[in-house]
């Protein structure tokens, strides 16, 4: 269905309805404004994005560039960003670099081709640890580009990031309110600066109450020693990946009477 064969069944111009259907100003009474927005329903009339945007200059698409879409974390963010973007009529592309400062530059030129209207930008590690290449290819983007998660140290963009301490901190109040002394912190790569972060915040936190783990445990280090020594009754989990393997780590741990353990993971909320 086109703009012409609902004009043509409303008795009005094809200008005349591309004024409603855009909700333009125009002189036209609120009765004969009603039937035109019911004949396109009637007639399941679809309007052609990109004919529009040639119009408008606008794609309505909005990127989104992760490093990891498996990771627990990127997955509660892509579906929080894509709902956000929904509410405004945009549609969002989601890429997965895979951590790989090449296949980002890549997708990044593939979301310029496409026309898009703006990026959500969370950076490879490689990039994070030194941001120049990135900086000249982000000032190339003809959108705006906002760093999301991980952050760059020159500010040289636009960004929204996380209090990763102050997380780790309320992570930690939490467990202690709860009444939990046995208290685990399963955490990822040590070159993750978000990570390191939380666990900083979640390992101080406990310090202050007089309740100790090594900050310095990795996080095979910290499931042997729960095999061998005794299960936790909380543990903070700041990157999701090595929750399947702890898990199942207490679960099948024979020398110990099974128990309940409390577990705490990120979770985002825009």
């Amino acid at each position: 269905m086109t703009l012409r064969d609902i004009a043509a069944a409303a008795g009005v111009s094809i200008t005349t309805v591309s004024l409603v259907l855009n909700n333009h100003p125009t002189r036209v009474s609120p009765e004969k404004r009603e039937l035109i927005k019911r004949k396109a329903q009637e007639l399941h009339y679809i309007p052609n994005q990109t004919a529009r945007s040639l119009v408008t200059h606008k794609s309505m698409l909005l990127a989104l560039l992760v490093p990891d879409i498996e990771n627990l974390f990127f997955a509660s963010l892509a579906k929080e960003i894509e709902d956000a973007c929904s509410t405004d009529n945009y549609s969002l592309i989601i890429a997965n670099s895979n951590d790989s400062k090449t296949t980002e530059r890549q997708l990044l030129q593939q979301f310029e081709a496409r026309n898009i209207d703006g990026l959500f930008l969370i950076p490879s590690g490689e990039s994070t640890k030194d941001s120049t290449d990135l900086k000249d290819e982000v000032a190339q983007m003809s959108c705006p580009v906002v760093l999301t998660d991980r952050l760059v140290r020159e500010h040289w963009c636009d960004a929204v990031g996380s209090d990763n301490y102050k997380g780790g901190q309320l992570a930690a109040r939490l467990f202690i309110k709860a009444g939990h002394t046995h208290i685990a912190c399963i955490s990822g790569r040590h070159d993750n600066g978000n990570a390191e972060a939380r666990k900083a915040g979640f390992v101080d936190e406990l310090g202050k109450n007089d309740i100790f783990i090594s900050p310095n445990s990795t996080a095979m280090a910290l499931i042997v020693s729960m095999e061998v020594i005794r299960q936790p009754t909380a543990s903070s989990i700041p990157e999701p990946q090595p929750c399947s393997a702890a898990t199942t780590s207490w679960h099948w741990d024979s020398r110990n009477e099974p128990k309940n353990v409390a577990c705490l993971f990120p979770k985002i909320f825009l």
